[in-house]
């Protein structure tokens, strides 16, 4: 690897377990491994609402690297999930809440998308300055992290590559109308005009990018750590759990009626009605920011049944990402929701390649068409099952299982399809276009 100085600038605070923050610092720490000396400029989450400055080195990036791998050493048992107090489904409950939590789509004006008032401009040049880097990267959400890295780019006459998460005049949940998309779109055209390349998360993303912007457009898919050496994970290192009850787990956001797992509740309620399924035989615990969009969904949709369903699930609130493998190797099944609804083509969440990464078997429903059931059906990591006859088959089978004191296993693995979605796979993908991009200029 040639390596070399690389700067990211982006206005998100990728020290915090948000999804764009946890990508951004699983594939710098890895490209910091790779041999790249790896900085960031990015937001300090400590100043809370007050606008702040954080740079991060190349040893922050190691040290990270190094807390991920930590996290990966299987546990000498692996505890059953905590005794929590009664469910608080009332946690993002409220059109308000709800849009102060971010479970509503935000709306800016153009181009004002992360900006503020307080963003010293001034000094993120002096900052950079200081670094001297090769090449400078930027990482949207917020888009005007685009601008700053455009102007920085301009006065230290570097190469930039712009990395886009989200559409920007074409996202789904901000598109504006009329006029106003039409000067959205004439600056995203003007500030990534400048760059010399973009990098984005799925091919549908890329190719609009390539036919809007004449540039090359690199997918770096979301991920999941499999270790910064590159070895290979053994799946069943760590410890089996009791068989029962059956525990299922969903790691995630509710955004709207498109992504509830309709099917699934469909089949808990008619299991548990038939008695075919006993309460204390089945659990579904919900690590979401906004668990009270699926209690009022049941409510409306299962009526007195709803009740039965709730009586099975706990709601806590998410855990630290280091967590997240400890997680999700203490329950037997892990469920992944196929997105229906707008701009939702080519979506892969950054929960599901977590999930791929367990050793334990997914259960995927939703939207047959989606891109998160396709992955799953490829790799053979679990169940697709997007019908709630399909639903009761596999919990049927899994509580079988469970009552002989067995646990439901992953059908026919398929390793290299997996590996596609490792960081390591994914960091190299990201060097090699920067190692481009910098042979490119000379």
């Amino acid at each position: 690897m040639q390596g070399g100085v690389c700067l990211l600038i982006t206005l998100q605070s990728i020290e915090q377990d948000v999804p764009g923050g946890i990508r951004t610092r699983k594939h710098f720490s890895l490209l910091a491994k790779l041999g790249w000396k790896t900085y960031a400029i990015c937001r300090d989450h400590t100043r809370g609402k007050k606008f702040g400055l954080r740079v991060l080195t190349p040893e922050d990036f190691l040290h990270f690297a190094d807390q991920m791998d930590r996290s990966l050493k299987p546990r000498p048992d692996v505890p059953p999930s905590p005794v929590m107090p009664p469910a608080d489904w009332s946690w993002g409950a409220g059109r308000l809440r709800n849009r102060l939590k971010g479970a509503r789509p935000k709306r800016y004006l153009p181009l004002t998308d992360g900006w503020s008032p307080g963003i010293p401009l001034e000094e993120i040049h002096a900052q950079a300055a200081k670094i001297a880097p090769d090449i400078i990267v930027s990482s949207s959400p917020p888009v005007y992290g685009h601008v700053m890295a455009g102007k920085v780019a301009e006065r230290l006459n570097k190469p930039w590559v712009a990395e886009l998460r989200d559409l920007w005049a074409d996202n789904w949940s901000s598109r504006k109308a009329g006029f106003l998309y039409q000067l959205e779109l004439q600056k995203e055209k003007k500030i990534l005009g400048q760059a010399k390349a973009l990098v984005t998360v799925n091919e549908y993303m890329a190719d609009l990018l390539r036919e809007k912007h004449n540039l090359p457009a690199e997918v770096v898919f979301p991920s999941f750590w499999s270790g910064s050496t590159g070895r290979d994970q053994a799946q069943g290192a760590w410890p089996r759990l009791e068989p029962l009850p059956l525990r299922l787990v969903f790691t995630g956001r509710f955004y709207h009626p498109g992504n509830m797992p309709h099917a699934l509740l469909q089949a808990m309620a008619d299991l548990l009605a038939s008695g075919e399924i006993r309460p204390d035989e089945i659990r579904l615990d919900i690590f979401s920011p906004n668990p009270a969009q699926l209690k009022s969904y049941v409510t409306q949709s299962f009526g007195g049944r709803g009740e039965d369903i709730l009586k099975v699930c706990r709601a806590y609130q998410p855990v630290a990402h280091e967590l997240v493998k400890p997680l999700l190797e203490s329950h037997h099944l892990l469920l992944a929701l196929g997105v229906d609804g707008p701009g939702n083509e080519g979506v892969i969440t950054s929960k599901l390649p977590e999930y791929l990464g367990s050793s334990a078997p997914i259960l995927a429903t939703g939207n047959p068409d989606s891109y998160m059931i396709k992955v799953v059906e490829e790799t053979r990591t679990g169940f697709v099952a997007t019908t709630a006859v399909q639903c009761k088959d596999v919990l049927r089978r899994a509580v079988v299982l469970a009552r002989k004191g067995e646990a439901i296993a992953r059908p026919n693995l398929k390793p290299e399809a997996i590996a596609e979605f490792t960081s390591l796979r994914q960091a190299e993908r990201l060097s090699r276009l920067l190692e481009r991009v910098l042979n490119e200029r000379g």
